[in-house]
C-alpha cells in the first residue's frame, strides 16, 4: 500500500520540472535557494505551470 504523498507546505506553490512518473506518483526537481531538492508526491497533489 501506497503512503498518500501530500507535500509539506514549505513546496505549495512551488514550480518545478518533472523528472520521472510512476504508475501513481511523480518525481519534481524543484530549486529550493541554491539547492536542488527531488520530490515525490502523488498526481493529484500537483497541477500544470501557466495553465487556466
Amino acid at each position: 500500500r501506497q503512503h498518500k504523498g501530500l507535500p509539506h507546505r514549505r513546496y505549495h506553490g512551488k514550480v518545478g520540472t518533472v523528472s520521472k512518473v510512476g504508475r501513481r506518483s511523480v518525481t519534481l526537481n524543484i530549486k529550493l535557494g541554491n539547492k536542488e531538492k527531488t520530490l515525490i508526491t502523488r498526481l493529484d497533489h500537483i497541477k500544470p505551470f501557466g495553465v487556466n
